[in-house]
């Protein structure tokens, strides 16, 4: 007679072989564990780029990111004066310039008289006068006053030269005859003395213009001519 096993004491004889499987996959469990939390620390990190392995480190990013430390302002060195006074010497705290007593008879040599000039404004003459300037005696007078002190110039005699010049001056409100100059001249030998006679004429009538007396300009044409 054959004794048959019962299904039961199967699953005892094979409790060790399952319990020793169960030990390897906890163990196999754990190990991968450790392995997937080990390559998640702050260590250096790895890029994959067409199986190129590139390293950064963060010492590296850390000194190209952040900015160059500003330079340390220089401070103004300013020089301190300190005068050295002897010991004995007394300073008057109580020193009061308006209870100071003055001398009014103390002559001040340092002050200056300051001499105030008014401005001249000189006027401007008037080319126009509504009632010009006037030779004393009128225009036959003036002929006569020229014809008795025109002086020939010598050479124009030796070379027999004769001329017309233009002479232009201001007849000041005083009547006086000034600031003569020549405008036009045929023979400059003659520009001297049409201007000497100017200067030795006696006092014209001045102009008047709009009921006041006024400078005036006149132009005076004199003749030189050598009679026969």
């Amino acid at each position: 007679m054959i004794q048959k096993k019962s299904a039961k004491g199967d699953l005892e004889g094979k409790r060790g072989t399952f319990l020793a499987l169960g030990l390897v996959l906890v163990l196999g469990l754990v190990y991968f564990g450790l392995e997937l939390f080990a390559t998640q620390d702050s260590g250096p990190g790895y890029v994959m780029a067409d199986e190129e392995v590139i390293m950064v480190m963060e010492e590296d990013v850390l000194a190209t990111d952040a900015p160059p430390p500003e330079p340390p302002q220089q401070q103004q060195q300013q020089e301190a004066i300190i005068e050295i006074v002897d010991d004995n010497t007394i300073v008057d705290d109580n020193w009061d310039l308006f209870n100071q007593e003055f001398d009014e008879d103390e002559v001040v040599n340092d002050i200056q008289q300051v001499e105030i000039v008014e401005a001249v404004v000189e006027e401007i003459p008037v080319r126009y006068a509504q009632n010009p300037a006037e030779f004393p005696g009128g225009t036959e007078e003036l002929y006569k006053f020229l014809y008795a002190n025109t002086r020939y110039p010598e050479t124009a005699v030796q070379l027999n030269l004769n001329g017309t010049v233009i002479v232009e001056f201001v007849v000041e409100k005083d009547g006086k005859p000034s600031n003569a100059k020549i405008t036009m001249s045929t023979a400059e030998i003659f520009n001297a003395e049409a201007i000497r006679i100017i200067s030795i004429m006696p006092k014209w009538k001045p102009a008047v213009h709009n009921g006041q007396t006024v400078r005036s300009y006149f132009q005076l044409p004199i003749t030189f001519t050598l009679s026969n």
